[in-house]
């Protein structure tokens, strides 16, 4: 098996008790972090009615997050999808989520038409991705 896969394999097996381990062991610093960086991006992006991809989205903890941040900040998401290779994450993410659109696919191969996006975010998922360079 392939260090990517065995990536994926984990993260299915832990997918249930993610979130809960996530804001333990970070000390809810992934919240702050997360709130920070989208805050910080939309006050940048003029544009109104943005469509937004995460990539490595998890469970949806950074797309409820940009959506919380337009709201506060008064700009409309037209829309809003998550892209992970897990299928255990992206199970959990439908489940919190059931009106956003999730993709199973990894970071290298994202099945986006080129500039079809105007914001693409991956925060800490950047670390399980192998061929960084793709």
């Amino acid at each position: 098996m392939q260090k990517q896969d065995k990536i994926i394999k984990m993260f299915n097996e832990i997918a249930p008790t993610y979130d809960k381990a996530n804001r333990i062991l970070s000390f809810g610093v992934d919240v702050s972090w997360r709130k920070f960086a989208c805050k910080r991006v939309l006050k940048l992006y003029q544009k109104d009615n943005l469509n937004i991809v995460d990539v490595a989205c998890g469970t949806g903890d950074m797309i409820e997050i940009w959506q919380e941040s337009a709201k506060k900040l008064n700009k409309n998401i037209a829309h809003i999808k998550g892209i992970d290779p897990s299928e255990g994450m992206l199970n959990i993410a439908k489940q919190k989520f059931p009106n956003i659109e999730f993709i199973e696919a990894g970071a290298q191969e994202l099945p986006l038409q080129s500039e079809s996006v105007d914001i693409v975010s991956i925060s800490y998922g950047i670390r399980n991705v192998v061929e960084r360079k793709k």
